[in-house]
């Protein structure tokens, strides 16, 4: 880290700003690099769970090389940068999806950002059968309460997890967790 970024790090705390991670630095540069054709394209054929082509690895693979390199992360947070642009392009698309079939993502937001960190954290963490119907519950009544019917929502389950886990992974990156770590379970 040369002396002019500490100073600026260091300025920064002093301020109370918030420093983003490293690798969701890495993410954010990718996602500015990506015109917003290339963004609905490739956000598109992820949703539709479609492999992508040579053309478009090459072109994240070289937009993600450039920035990753350019704010010298590690190839662990080059690997997390790459799966938050992964991950952003879904929420941006699922959103989108979700939006057009009378599902608004704010709700969806709203009770994600409700939920306790290590549930935002670590969605994927195995829980309980019980703990896993009471989210369930949870969701459901934020929906209904912001008129969302019950049938709607089990009707576009897939696009709501889809959406779901990958705010979860951008939550990690906000937060500077690796995304390939779990949190261990409550005790």
């Amino acid at each position: 880290m040369s002396l002019f970024q500490l100073l600026v790090f260091a300025s920064l705390q002093v301020a109370g700003a918030s420093v983003p991670a490293p690798a969701q630095t890495g993410m954010n540069c990718v996602l500015d690099r990506l015109a917003p054709q290339e963004r609905r394209e490739l956000g598109d054929r992820l949703l539709a769970n479609q492999p992508m082509s040579d053309k478009d690895e090459a072109l994240l693979d070289r937009i993600n090389g450039d920035c990753t390199g350019q704010l010298g992360l590690t190839d662990p947070e080059k690997g997390d940068a790459l799966l938050g642009v992964l991950s952003s392009l879904i929420v941006e698309r699922s959103g989108a999806a979700l939006a057009d079939v009378g599902i608004p993502p704010a709700v969806i937001d709203t009770w994600f950002d409700g939920q306790s960190t290590d549930l935002r954290s670590d969605l994927e963490r195995p829980v309980p059968d019980t703990e896993t119907d009471a989210r369930i519950d949870s969701l459901l009544a934020t929906m209904e309460k912001n008129g969302v019917s019950t049938e709607t929502t089990r009707q576009q389950a897939h696009l709501v997890v889809l959406y779901l886990r990958s705010r979860s992974l951008l939550y990690r990156l906000e937060h500077g967790l690796s995304l390939d770590e779990h949190l261990p379970p409550p005790r």
